[in-house]
C-alpha cells in the first residue's frame, strides 16, 4: 500500500466519524438546551428560597432589638437608641433582598426570553 492508498482511507474515515459527531450533536443539542434551562431555572429558584433566610433573620433581629416594656405601651422603641441596631437589622435584610431581586430578575429573564438569556449565558462564559 502506498501512502495515497493509506490517505485515502484515512480521509474516509474521518469523514465518516465526522458525519456521525455532526449527527450526534444535531441530535443531541435540543436536549442539552432543554437541560440548560431547567437546571438554571432551579438555581434561581434554589437561590431564592435561600435568599429568604437572611430577610427573615433580619425581621428576628427586629423583634429582638425591640424593648419589651415599651413594646407593651405601643411604642416601638429600642435597646440602642443611637441607631447602631438598625445597622445590624438592615445588613442581612439588604443581602437577602439583593440576592433574591438578582435571581428573581435571571428567573424572568429565563422564562420570558430564554434565547437571550442562552445567548448571555454562552457570551458570559466565552469571554471571561
Amino acid at each position: 500500500m502506498d501512502w495515497e492508498e493509506k490517505a485515502e482511507q484515512l480521509y474516509a474515515y474521518l469523514e465518516s466519524v465526522l458525519q456521525q459527531t455532526g449527527d450526534l450533536v444535531i441530535e443531541q443539542t435540543p436536549l442539552l438546551v432543554q437541560e440548560f434551562f431547567m437546571w438554571f431555572t432551579v438555581h434561581h429558584i434554589f437561590w431564592m428560597a435561600v435568599a429568604v433566610i437572611p430577610m427573615l433573620l433580619g425581621l428576628y433581629l427586629h423583634q429582638l432589638g425591640k424593648d419589651p416594656d415599651n413594646h407593651k405601651r405601643g411604642k416601638d422603641v429600642y435597646y440602642d437608641s443611637d441607631g447602631g441596631w438598625a445597622v445590624v437589622v438592615a445588613i442581612p435584610s439588604v443581602i437577602g433582598i439583593i440576592i433574591f431581586l438578582t435571581n428573581l430578575y435571571g428567573l424572568l429573564q429565563l422564562l420570558v426570553a430564554p434565547r437571550i438569556y442562552l445567548l448571555e449565558k454562552l457570551s458570559y462564559w466565552f469571554n471571561n
